[in-house]
């Protein structure tokens, strides 16, 4: 009986551990969300996009696209919204150009941004270029579409085809083809 007694209290006193381990990797987690929650969700929330950017804690890529959206809604400031936009691509895809699974919809988002700030700098090819990269991450990107064809139908020289492709029979050329 004794070593029943024994071996209960053993259990007992492993217990014991194994909930005072688990309470604290409960405040471990708690102290973590809450230094989470003070240094990036509650700049992302106020729309401090730069403190969030400089956290050690939070989704750096979120932090980047939202300051870069900022600069370009409020200050028009077309070079730093790319510069946010470009960096954040290139850390989602891991300066790869390959999206990685999951993070389609993600990077649709920054190229069609990239394709926006370049369509207001009147840069229309690299617009284009933009929005098809998102269409390539995201097809169903219904805004990237719409802004592409407006583009390829308002610029259709800035199109896919190239003058070496366009043949003999342009319509200021009275000449018939061969």
């Amino acid at each position: 009986m004794n070593t029943k007694k024994g071996s209960l209290s053993v259990q007992g006193f492993i217990l014991v551990n194994l909930v005072r381990v688990g309470i604290l990797a409960c405040l471990l987690l708690a102290g973590y969300g809450l230094l989470k929650w003070v240094f990036y969700t509650g700049p992302m929330v106020e729309k401090d996009y730069y403190s969030a950017l400089e956290s050690p804690v939070g989704d750096e890529i979120d932090a980047m696209y939202g300051y870069a959206l900022r600069s370009f809604k409020e200050r028009r400031d077309t070079y730093r919204a790319k510069l946010y936009l470009s960096d954040a691509y290139n850390k989602l895809t891991h300066n790869s150009g390959l999206v990685p699974v999951g993070e389609e919809e993600r990077a649709s988002r920054i190229q069609h941004m990239i394709g926006v700030v370049n369509e207001s700098e009147k840069q229309f090819r690299l617009a284009i270029a933009a929005y098809e990269e998102s269409l390539k991450a995201n097809p169903n990107n219904l805004e990237s579409k719409y802004n592409l064809e407006r583009l390829k139908n308002q610029f259709p020289d800035l199109g896919k085809q190239k003058p070496d492709q366009q043949g003999g029979n342009q319509a200021g050329n009275k000449q018939k083809g061969i």
